[in-house]
């Protein structure tokens, strides 16, 4: 990142004041949350990326490589509103980030960790490592989360999501890590708003997402859905086979609030089935394959969530095939559309 002369003058005085802030005993020493912090300190979110981004300017354990990488993230940091600035500015302030063998600890398919307790990203695999490094970058961004009690596949879920969004190629191909979770998470973003859900992942805060579930699906339908679901992906994630009634209890639970609220005739309803029919995959002996066999022989929506760049540049939720020229499908859209 190349900065003007004011610019890092600009920066250096919002460094220096968020350090006394934080040098202050009485507020130190205290909890602060998004909610007092806003009540102190007025920034918008362009101010907000920029002083952000300065804890990666004056982070003593990062290379100019990796400092560069971390750029990439402002229109992440910059478009959330709920992000706990003094948390996540600490957490990018310190961050380090270690290549290394994988430790007896860690299962085999981890191919990376976020350590908040370390604020250290341990980057196990020689391959795809940029991916995985976007991945647990995030994690460091919302490290607030984890001293919630928010279900771990909507952790990973959106965690996944918001890396598609705002760095693949095809942000909406999930073929890679965490394909089920990611579907899980679209459905509620579906049902309760994208906003409530990044708002609840932003802060971990799990009552948010439930009262949000309680209002929209009712208090019988909703009651322990979230926890359910977690259980069912815990199976999966354990290798512990998953049964059809299992999945059922699930959708039984969300079914209604589609045939009441959503026409049916509708791209909303029409992608529901889509994702529940993912879903259902996980009581197949094979998840991962069948999700795979799925997804080549029916595609996938192209609805985005939260990247604004992304909604501007998809701004219609369509079916596109499998491996698809992404522009031009949207180029013959747009034709469709003009005539």
């Amino acid at each position: 990142m190349k900065n003007t002369k004011k610019e890092k003058h600009l920066h250096r005085i919002a460094f220096i004041l968020l350090s006394i802030y934080l040098s202050i005993p009485q507020i130190g020493k205290r909890e602060i949350n998004d909610s007092y912090f806003d009540s102190q300190i007025s920034i918008d979110n362009t101010e907000q990326s920029t002083l952000l981004l300065h804890a990666v300017d004056e982070n003593l354990n990062l290379t100019e490589e990796e400092k560069e990488f971390l750029y990439q993230f402002k229109d992440l940091l910059e478009e959330n509103p709920y992000l706990d600035c003094i948390t996540t500015y600490q957490a990018m302030n310190e961050l380090d980030i270690i290549y290394t063998t994988r430790g007896k600890e860690y299962p085999e398919k981890i191919v990376g960790i976020y350590i908040p307790s370390e604020n250290v990203i341990k980057i196990f695999s020689k391959d795809n490592n940029l991916d995985t490094l976007i991945h647990e970058i995030i994690h460091c961004i919302f490290m607030n989360q984890k001293e919630g009690n928010l279900p771990e596949f909507f952790i990973e879920g959106m965690t996944e999501l918001l890396a598609n969004e705002y760095f693949e190629e095809n942000p909406f191909l999930e073929e890679n890590s965490y394909p089920f979770e990611i579907t899980m998470v679209k459905i509620l973003c579906d049902i309760v708003g994208p906003d409530i859900v990044l708002k609840s992942y932003s802060t971990g805060n799990k009552e948010l997402l439930e009262e949000a579930i309680s209002n929209k699906l009712g208090s019988n339908s909703s009651s322990r859905l979230l926890d359910n679901i977690d259980q069912l992906f815990k199976k999966y994630e354990s290798g512990i086979p998953i049964s059809e009634e299992e999945i059922k209890a699930i959708t039984t639970s969300i079914d209604p609030y589609y045939h009441e609220k959503v026409e049916v005739d509708s791209i909303e309803y029409e992608m529901y089935l889509y994702n529940r029919s993912m879903i259902e995959l996980l009581s197949t002996e094979n998840p991962d394959i069948y999700y795979l066999f799925r997804l080549m022989s029916e595609g996938y929506y192209t609805k985005t969530y939260f990247s604004q760049k992304l909604q501007a540049k998809y701004p219609s939720n369509i079916k596109v095939l499998y491996k698809s020229d992404l522009s031009n499908t949207f180029e013959k859209q747009k034709k469709k559309e003009v005539f």
